[in-house]
């Protein structure tokens, strides 16, 4: 699931992976499970400085709940079946290596999970009934199996900072942004095969968000420039500086 977002700064507050009020009740009929349980839309708000994921009434902007999670804070993520929130505690001057899950239906974080020896967990993605989380100290993303409680995969990027993940229903194509790489890395599973191949895509500097067309034909990282990269080829389009902001596809 692709979960819409956007972020912003306010009074003591950077909310990170923001569901955006025009696209919540499209998201909340699309999840079955969160609108089941909840008595209607519900936007999540994960606040970076007071460490803490907030349940907003997007109808009365009324904060319902508020549940702690660790340090840091920077990323949030649904399950399909909108059961459970994972948020990545980045941490502070101290890196991070946990990840926050919370239950959605009880307003309750009900485990902390330990990534370590990975490092400053970030960005998330959720597919084919796991998580998927990049760590940037360590060059790479982990996949989680909720059902098993464990890590059971990990793949290396080979680039620095490895920062935004994305990942298509079928999991068999996974793109990454890479922050000091100034590349998006794009993984390819052919058929039913275990083995991926790798794409490596320089880009504008700095690349921190991206997203993927519907098709999955092309991925935009948000830099200082924009670029795009062709499914076809996966060759990085000419940069050319927009005339208005870029759009945040995926949060920084």
């Amino acid at each position: 699931m692709r979960t819409p977002s956007l972020s912003f700064t306010a009074t003591r507050v950077r909310a990170l992976a923001v569901l955006c009020a025009a696209a919540l009740a499209g998201f909340a009929t699309a999840t079955p499970g969160l609108a089941r349980q909840s008595a209607g839309p519900v936007l999540l708000v994960l606040n970076k400085v007071d460490a803490t994921l907030a349940f907003v009434d997007p109808a009365t902007g009324e904060v319902t709940a508020k549940v702690p999670t660790g340090d840091g804070p920077h990323e949030l993520v649904v399950s399909t079946d909108g059961r459970l929130a994972f948020a990545t505690n980045y941490g502070g001057n101290t890196p991070g290596s946990t990840i926050s899950i919370i239950d959605v239906a009880t307003r309750t974080e009900r485990k902390r999970l330990d990534v370590s020896p990975l490092s400053r967990p970030h960005g998330l993605a959720f597919a084919g009934g796991k998580l998927y989380v990049t760590a940037e100290t360590n060059r790479l993303f982990a996949r989680y199996d909720p059902a098993a409680d464990r890590i059971d995969w990990m793949l290396g990027t080979g680039q620095g900072s490895t920062h935004m993940i994305w990942v298509n229903d079928a999991v068999s194509l996974i793109c990454t942004a890479n922050i000091s790489g100034n590349s998006i890395s794009i993984f390819e599973r052919p058929g039913s095969s275990q083995n991926w191949n790798a794409t490596v895509v320089p880009t504008g500097r700095g690349p921190e968000g991206f997203d993927v067309s519907p098709t999955g034909a092309s991925s935009g990282p948000r830099t200082r420039r924009t670029a795009a990269c062709r499914s076809s080829t996966w060759r990085r389009r000419p940069c050319a500086r927009p005339s208005t902001p870029a759009r945040r596809g995926r949060t920084a």
